[in-house]
């Protein structure tokens, strides 16, 4: 019941344009825009990006990170905007700029936004690892790195305006049960909408309408996959989805044996991930 009232609103203000949307931060439209100009050079997105400081201090060890496949380290902005590639930057900088965005001043509807993000961010990571030892592995480097940080970061980005939702009408839906009996159905239908609003290429519009749904998978290997592996790592599937998801990857050839990612050196890559993210 509690769960229909709070999908009934959402549903019910998607269809009449009516539910609030969160706009991308203003330093990651900059930088997007900025991408988008071709007289654009390193040193100017350098600049932009310098504008703040804490996007420029993950830029910088996100560049350094095993993501890039480096082992020599920058020390600027400049030297991170040319390991990571101008045609790049745009997806890098708009992931790590999104968490800004999580927000908010009613007490349960923060720690409610903290787990959104904590849970969003470990999916980030584990994804990022996954596919970087699947990349050592199999010489495979068809998926890129900058997409796959993006999709991962907004796959989930619906929650954004459900708890602003909630918050908004505190005495009714400031419970979390609302929240935590969501469908995936309903919270995808709203990153859909977000992704298509902030012009986002139609595939991460794809990939945040199937995540959930095993049924659908390509021949291929794709960034699916790998958001649906972190998903079975962090132990949020339920059995007979994470069934379906292991014998599909398993298919795929991404791994024969899931034991890899349970070893000292996958973990730590993950840790190393989400030190790039504040926290």
């Amino acid at each position: 019941m509690l769960n229909n009232a709070l999908a009934l609103v959402i549903n019910e203000k998607l269809e009449q344009d009516l539910l609030v949307l969160p706009t991308l931060p203003n330093v990651a439209l900059k930088i997007r825009e900025a991408t988008e100009n071709p007289n654009t050079n390193v040193t100017a997105m350098a600049e932009l990006i310098t504008l703040d400081p804490a996007l420029s201090a993950r830029i910088i060890k996100i560049s350094n990170s095993a993501f890039m496949g480096r082992q020599v380290k920058v020390q600027t902005v400049a030297q991170a905007v040319t390991r990571i590639g101008l045609s790049q930057i745009k997806n890098i900088t708009t992931a790590l700029a999104i968490e800004q965005l999580f927000e908010a001043q009613h007490p349960l509807i923060t720690k409610l936004m903290d787990r959104a993000l904590k849970d969003i961010i470990n999916v980030t990571t584990t994804a990022l690892a996954a596919l970087t030892l699947y990349q050592t592995n199999s010489q495979d480097k068809r998926l890129n790195i900058d997409t796959m940080t993006l999709a991962a970061m907004v796959h989930n980005i619906g929650y954004l305006p459900i708890l602003a939702e909630a918050e908004r009408n505190p005495e009714v839906f400031a419970n979390q049960k609302f929240i935590d009996t969501l469908s995936p159905a309903v919270v995808s239908a709203v990153s859909t909408k977000i992704i298509a609003q902030w012009e986002f290429d139609a595939l991460f519009a794809q990939i945040s309408r199937h995540a959930f749904d095993s049924q659908v998978t390509n021949t291929h290997v794709d960034y699916i996959d790998f958001i649906r592996l972190a998903y079975l790592l962090n132990g949020k599937l339920d059995n007979d989805i994470a069934e379906s998801v292991r014998n599909n990857l398993q298919l795929k050839k991404i791994t024969e044996d899931f034991s890899e990612f349970d070893t000292p050196e996958f973990n730590d890559l993950v840790a190393k991930g989400k030190s790039i993210f504040s926290e």
